[in-house]
């Protein structure tokens, strides 16, 4: 019995060893692709592991920041994360998961980021993107280029909304509300 205690403590500390030493420090990462690229600056964003996916989140962005500067800082990371197998990436805003992406198509954009044209890549990735429920969050375009095209854009343009950008106007709005005076001078003393 004290034997078999002694071997079951033994695994659990083996178990539990390996599992730290396989943590990686993924907000290292992403601070190091925001400070090595000066395009990057203004995007705050967290990157850590939850059990086997990766949770991609904005924080907030700077007035100066658009959507192709956050997608270049998620691109970078995907290089950097290459070789990483998640079972899916989380994109989120704060803590509230919007999309979700197959680990492996991650992993696929990381590998391909120097050599697949960059406008492909914008325009087919929110077809690779499902909701939190499971379901795709957009639909497959079928027709001519010009028209897929076109669909696919206003895809990426509507990922973006749906991902972060509401949040962060309404977040802008109410800051600038909260600026506003709340009792004025009646108008005998102005004028």
């Amino acid at each position: 019995m004290f034997i078999k205690m002694k071997v079951s403590s033994l695994a659990f500390v083996l178990i539990a060893a390996t599992s730290i030493s396989s943590a990686k420090n993924y907000q290292g990462v992403i601070e190091d692709i925001i400070e090595s690229d000066s395009r990057n600056q203004g995007v705050e964003v967290t990157l850590e592991s939850k059990r086997n996916d990766l949770w991609f989140c904005v924080k907030s962005l700077e007035d100066f920041v658009g959507p192709m500067d956050v997608f270049r800082v998620f691109l970078q990371s995907a290089g950097r994360l290459k070789e990483e197998s998640f079972d899916s990436v989380k994109l989120c805003y704060g803590n509230a998961e919007k999309f979700s992406l197959p680990g492996t198509q991650y992993s696929v954009m990381g590998k391909q980021l120097e050599t697949q044209n960059i406008m492909y890549t914008i325009r087919t990735f929110p077809k690779k993107l499902a909701l939190p429920t499971g379901s795709p969050a957009f639909e497959k375009h079928r027709g001519g280029v010009l028209y897929e095209m076109k669909w696919q854009m206003r895809d990426f343009k509507s990922m973006n909304e749906q991902w972060y950008l509401v949040d962060v106007i309404e977040a802008r709005e109410a800051k600038k509300d909260a600026m506003r005076p709340k009792t004025f001078a009646p108008d005998e003393e102005v004028f």
